[in-house]
């Protein structure tokens, strides 16, 4: 009766450590693979009208874990700099991050809300910079570009 109980009480005390490991910094308790890295996306010519077009580029510091061959995930990341838009005919007024989401998933999205002119026209939109990692550790970006409509108020 007296084994019965100390065995009991070794496997509870186990279960409780562990899930307490989980609990507190599921990162390193469930990854095989961590790592940090740079990521690099472009998105050029993006027309705007006829006659204007712009550049994307975005350089992402990102923060991973993985467990081969079973599933990746972002734990961190950012944007490094500020300057990733660029036109010879398009003057670029504001850049700023609208939301960032995808922290803890398989992808990270950061969604920049977009302001520039011509001589005779505004531009809005959104610029959405994606990074993704698979099960083998690997990371991937894009970039899309969603203008949004002039007779649209924001």
């Amino acid at each position: 009766m007296k084994v019965k109980k100390i065995i009991k009480t070794v496997i509870t005390v186990l279960a409780v450590f562990i899930a307490v490991i989980i609990i507190k910094n599921p990162d390193k308790a469930l990854a095989a693979q961590t790592g940090e890295d740079d990521v690099y996306a472009e998105l050029t010519d993006v027309q705007l009208d006829d006659s204007h077009s712009i550049n994307i580029y975005a350089h992402t510091h990102v923060s991973y874990a993985y467990d081969e061959g079973a599933y990746g995930w972002i734990v961190d990341g950012y944007v490094v700099g500020n300057d990733g838009v660029g036109s010879d005919n398009v003057n670029i007024e504001v850049l700023q991050l609208d939301k960032k989401y995808g922290y803890g998933t398989s992808r990270l999205c950061f969604k920049y809300y977009f302001y520039g002119h011509s001589f005779l026209n505004d531009y809005r939109g959104y610029i959405y910079i994606y990074v993704s990692i698979d099960e083998w550790g690997n990371l991937d970006s894009r970039i899309e570009y969603e203008p949004i409509p002039s007779d649209l108020e924001l």
